[in-house]
């Protein structure tokens, strides 16, 4: 028998959920991920315990790079107006240019060398995540296999509980990995963020408060998308279920004899055409979206980047600030807006992962139905009785 009753078209309750979820206003889903922050907290918290159970020491490892990086660019920002000013006052001050050549060449090494420990932290932060991201993937899989076999039967035979294990099998289990990555990134961003401002209110205090209201826009928006990217893939995991099932007929010996004796090839690739074209186009609709949706509101921060480097301009042409100033507080605004865009983004990624990681911890926390005796008779041998 070709089909199982697992695969039996049935009303999905994750589509009427999506479509209800659809209807909402931004105002509404603006109001569900604030009160989602709770259950994101919750989710980050047994994350980690995953990942660290996974390698502890791969996860420190992450956490440290990625936290270390976050001094990096402020440092480089404060060396880069040194050199400059360095460069300036050697020209102006011809009689003392061999001092401002040692000075220069000093801090040339030093932003070398900083250069230097920037991409050996980049490595190493990047070596660990893939690592782990492995290591967690394939544990992640075992848990679910481990888990799965002391679920009762009935479990097999419910459309819903498949839904949840092709969602989980498709996205989750490099979820967790993500999840802490992201939340490192988040730490390494708000750190950077604050070193920035502390440069950036030596000028102006309101350039800070602009840098930080320019990148809000964007980041409503994100997060609008990133809920319906997941309501989508939510809504399309029984008929992907269907698709992979379809694929595993045709490319599979088991069932090659029943599909030629009565032709059943054509219909199956038909079948499959249509849930691949249809994935496709909702997909694409969704991506196009996203990402002109992020493309309008983020010329919002380059109008606001343009506008704070005319002021700087200004303000060295007067001779209000210097040439290095000029490099300072430029660098310093625009790495301000990306890093509280990035941390906004952080948030956005924390919930939307959390939406993922969610299916998966309610899997793992399904239970038997059956009630098992602690002591259970053993069977006769030889089995003698009936049943």
């Amino acid at each position: 028998m070709l089909y199982h009753t697992h695969m039996m078209r049935r009303p999905s309750p994750f589509r009427q959920q999506s479509e209800e979820d659809e209807d909402l206003s931004w105002r509404e889903r603006l109001v569900r991920f604030v009160r989602s922050v709770p259950g994101a907290l919750a989710g980050l918290a047994r994350s980690l315990r995953l990942v660290w159970e996974t390698n502890p020491w791969l996860t420190l490892g992450l956490g440290l790079t990625t936290l270390l990086l976050a001094f990096v660019p402020a440092s480089t920002i404060y060396l880069n107006k040194l050199l400059l000013d360095a460069v300036v006052m050697a020209i102006r001050e011809s009689a003392r240019a061999d001092y401002y050549l040692r000075l220069i060449a000093i801090l040339a090494g030093l932003q070398l060398l900083l250069n230097l420990v920037m991409s050996l932290l980049s490595t190493l932060s990047n070596t660990f995540q893939q690592i782990l991201q492995d290591e967690t993937a394939s544990r992640v899989q075992y848990l679910l296999i481990e888990h799965a076999h002391t679920l009762d039967m009935a479990f097999f035979e419910r459309s819903e509980f498949y839904d949840k294990l092709q969602q989980v099998q498709q996205e989750a289990m490099l979820r967790p990995v993500m999840m802490i990555a992201g939340t490192f990134s988040l730490l390494r961003n708000a750190l950077t963020f604050g070193s920035m401002i502390v440069l950036l209110v030596r000028l102006e205090w309101w350039l800070a408060v602009i840098a930080l209201v320019a990148p809000v826009p964007a980041f409503i928006a994100d997060a609008r998308y990133g809920w319906r990217g997941f309501q989508l893939r939510r809504r399309q995991s029984q008929e992907r279920r269907m698709q992979a099932y379809l694929v595993n007929l045709l490319t599979t010996d088991s069932y090659q004899k029943e599909i030629k004796i009565f032709n059943l090839g054509p219909f199956f690739i038909e079948r499959f055409k249509q849930f691949a074209e249809r994935f496709l186009s909702e997909e694409r609709r969704l991506v196009v979206r996203r990402y002109l949706a992020g493309f309008g509101w983020g010329t919002l921060t380059t109008l606001v980047s343009s506008g704070t480097f005319l002021y700087v301009a200004i303000q060295a042409i007067y001779g209000r600030v210097s040439i290095g100033d000029l490099t300072l507080y430029t660098q310093a605004a625009n790495s301000v807006q990306n890093n509280f865009q990035n941390i906004l983004s952080g948030f956005s990624s924390m919930y939307e992962h959390n939406l993922y990681l969610s299916t998966l911890f309610e899997v793992l926390a399904l239970r038997p139905e059956m009630p098992r005796p602690a002591n259970p008779v053993p069977l006769e041998r030889p089995f003698t009785r009936g049943i």
